[in-house]
């Protein structure tokens, strides 16, 4: 069963000042943080030479920048920056509860097409799947979800193609999913 908690269809306009790119209008996504559910709404976007560093304020009031401590941040950790500059680090609850929504949108131009659909799966609840068009060719989006690049999907004329380009272990992609997600894109359109 998938659900449509909270689709969003996102095209951000970003405003670059002094190395700080403000994402307008922002992108808030469902998170939960030691049980509790929240909106974690991304506002900024720093990026240097070595590494991205997002700025996320949350429902509950707390607000911080995340870094990404590995080079490829698709697959990174990611640090609370105020929990890090206090004296006592504070839990690392708020970067978990984000990291692979952060992962997802790492890298890709938020000048594209976002979209976020929430999914019921088989063992899990409220996994946010995260729908990113290719920059370069808009008729082919990214699936990621669960902090990994699922499958690709691609518009050809009026019909969806789903292929992986993972040469190892390759994503089995549900036909159900694929469907659910091309007419979640379609129904924007």
């Amino acid at each position: 069963m998938f659900c449509t908690f909270n689709v969003q269809n996102h095209y951000a306009m970003p405003v670059t000042t002094n190395e700080v790119t403000a994402v307008v209008p922002t992108i808030a996504f469902p998170c939960s943080v030691k049980g509790k559910a929240l909106t974690a709404t991304l506002t900024h976007v720093e990026e240097n030479d070595h590494h991205y560093i997002y700025h996320v304020s949350f429902s509950d009031g707390y607000s911080s920048q995340f870094l990404c401590l590995e080079d490829d941040c698709a697959f990174g950790s990611w640090i609370d920056l105020k929990g890090e500059s206090n004296r006592t680090r504070t839990d690392p609850c708020y970067a978990k509860a984000i990291a692979d929504d952060l992962n997802a949108l790492c890298g890709f131009s938020l000048n594209s097409e976002i979209h976020l659909i929430v999914l019921d799966l088989p063992h899990e609840r409220n996994v946010n799947a995260w729908v990113l068009q290719d920059g370069s060719e808009p008729s082919i989006y990214s699936v990621y979800y669960k902090n990994d690049y699922r499958f690709t999907l691609e518009r050809v004329g009026k019909s969806w193609k789903a292929y992986s380009r993972r040469q190892v272990n390759p994503e089995k992609i549900s036909e159900l999913l694929v469907h659910f997600i091309t007419s979640q894109i379609d129904a924007r359109h």
